[in-house]
């Protein structure tokens, strides 16, 4: 025996529970639950769109910071670019960074004092930076940061 169970009401909208003849469906859930999926889906592709753009990017960043760094660690082990470095001899340095940037790249190298904020004083539209600390050599303490900048040019 099948009983005739009432019908919900919710405004304008009548959700079927239960009626002789067995279950109805109610069509307006699966057009929702539909809905959702696309929604999530759009949401989804476009996340994993703008990622693969930026981890583009990221790479460049990554083979910069890694070429600064074996720049910055040849001229800490050179002693006469470490010494050029504690004299504070820019250009000797520059000198040798030149022929290692890649075209299309500009560079900056700063000597500081250890404890200065070794920076630009303009910034392009991207830098990155690396530093090393020239501590001494054999004759002389005198610790310095040497700083090196590279950015894109336009």
């Amino acid at each position: 025996m099948v009983r005739k169970m009432n019908t919900m009401k919710t405004g304008n909208f009548r959700a079927f529970i239960f009626q002789k003849g067995g279950r109805k469906m109610n069509k307006h859930g699966w057009l929702r639950i539909l809905e959702a999926f696309i929604a999530i889906l759009l949401v989804t592709g476009f996340l994993l769109f703008v990622s693969v753009r930026r981890s583009g990017q990221a790479d460049i960043g990554e083979d910069i910071q890694t070429l600064e760094q074996v720049i910055l660690n040849q001229i800490a082990g050179n002693d006469a670019l470490r010494q050029a470095a504690l004299d504070d001899n820019i250009g000797t340095l520059e000198t040798f960074v030149e022929p290692k940037i890649p075209q299309g790249m500009n560079f900056t190298i700063r000597i500081c004092a250890l404890n200065d904020v070794c920076g630009l004083t303009h910034y392009e539209k991207e830098v990155y930076s690396s530093n090393v600390v020239i501590s001494a050599t054999l004759s002389e303490y005198n610790p310095k940061k040497v700083a090196l900048f590279m950015w894109a040019l336009d």
